[in-house]
Parts: structure tokens; sequence; C-alpha cells
């Protein structure tokens, strides 16, 4: 009698934006290996395009969690362990009051980091509902945690000080 053990397929993780805005949509991928099928389920979102057996593209829906699974199954019918991605869905929801130009500033309501997609210099100010500065910053992901609940403001000007946009911001 000859035993044969077929091994599983190895541990393996899922890559692309852990962060996004409800109905947006993006490509996941795993890695690439002809000799797996990989087998996807999404929660809180749906494949749009199945682009190829190692990558989708996928539309998120409501604000909250959303969450990849993927498990490989190689030729002899064997099953590696599910690999999980857990994605955080958000709204930019800001409305701005004035807009120069293409920025995205999300997530809108906020509880710990903004985050501003800009591709040039710029600084962030932040103001309460008094017009009182509350915060300023030239990075791309901010801080925002000590600030109280509630209304404010934040202006985006470029490097030579020239307003870029102005939108309101809700932190929770």
């Amino acid at each position: 009698m000859n035993l044969f053990v077929n091994p599983s397929p190895s541990s393996f993780i899922i890559t692309g934006q852990d962060i996004v805005t409800d109905n947006q949509i993006e490509i996941y991928s795993v890695p690439n290996n002809s000799d797996l099928t990989y087998k996807w389920d999404i929660q809180n979102g749906n494949i749009t395009n199945q682009i190829s057996n190692d990558s989708a593209q996928i539309q998120w829906d409501a604000i909250g969690d959303g969450f990849i699974y993927v498990i490989a199954e190689n030729q002899y019918g064997c099953i590696s362990s599910t690999a999980i991605l857990e994605v955080t869905i958000g709204t930019t929801g800001i409305i701005p009051l004035y807009n120069h130009t293409a920025i995205n500033i999300y997530p809108n309501p906020v509880k710990a980091f903004i985050h501003v997609d800009y591709n040039k210099e710029f600084v962030l100010e932040i103001y309460n509902v008094q017009g009182e500065i509350v915060l300023m910053s030239k990075y791309a992901e901010t801080n925002v945690s000590t600030l109280t609940a509630g209304t404010c403001y934040i202006l985006v000007k470029n490097k030579e000080n020239k307003l870029i946009t102005i939108t309101q911001l809700v932190k929770e």
C-alpha cells in the first residue's frame, strides 16, 4: 500500500487598498500562480470584474467594514488557509465650499487621521467654527484625534500660499 500526501498551497496575502470610500472601485490581487485556482468571496462589496484568476475589481458598498476572503486550491484538491483583507469603507462626504483643483480629503466624518490626496506640496489648515486655527500640517496623513468633536473647516493652500480648496469636516 502506498500513501501519497499532497501538500496544501502556501499561505498568501491579498494586496490592494484597505481604506476606501463608499462605491469606490479598486483592484485587488493575490500571488500569480498558474498551479492554483483562487476562490474569492466579498463582504460589503461586489466583484465587478474578475480580471484574472489572481485579481479582481471590487466595488465597495455601504460605509463600514468590508472583507475579502480568498482561498487557493491546487491540482490535488488541497486548499490553503483563508487569506483575509479587512477594508475600511468611509465616505468623502466633503462638500467643497471652494475647489480650485482636484484634491481628495477623506474620511469624513473622521476619528483619528485624515488623508489628503494631492500630488504637489501643500499646507493644510484646520479652523474651528469660531474661525480659530486649531491645526496645521504639510503631510498627506494628519492626526486629528486631539480636535474637539464637531464641525470644522479645512483650507488647503499650495506652496505659493494660494487657496486650493475649502471643505467642511466633521470630527467624531
